[in-house]
């Protein structure tokens, strides 16, 4: 277990290079952080019509930001061959994509 106390040096005010390469620190956070807290994964600013969607991440999971045809804003993880679509906004085929429920 990590022993943050031993990354922090208050007195010099220095943190260790390790907190931003260590595999181990990277996971510690994954889960004492991003599992549980609201994650900023899109503004609604960015869905200005019904049909708009932005990809994000929370934490590591990819997700589709989208506002409805009702006006509504969901968020979707992205589960199997969602997660390869392309990280930008792009037109995904009508078929595919429901903005109410998930990719088909």
């Amino acid at each position: 277990m990590i022993d943050p106390q031993k990354l922090i040096d208050l007195e010099r005010k220095t943190v260790s290079p390790r907190v931003f390469s260590d595999p181990e620190i990277h996971q510690a956070e994954q889960e004492r952080i991003f599992t549980r807290c609201w994650l900023y994964v899109g503004h609604e600013s960015e869905l200005p019509n019904p049909g708009d969607f932005v990809a994000s991440f929370m934490g590591e999971e990819p997700v589709i930001v989208c506002r409805g045809a009702d006006g509504q804003i969901r968020v979707f993880l992205m589960h199997g061959a969602a997660a390869s679509v392309p990280r930008s906004p792009i037109s995904w085929n009508s078929k595919r994509f429901s903005h109410e429920r998930s990719v088909s």
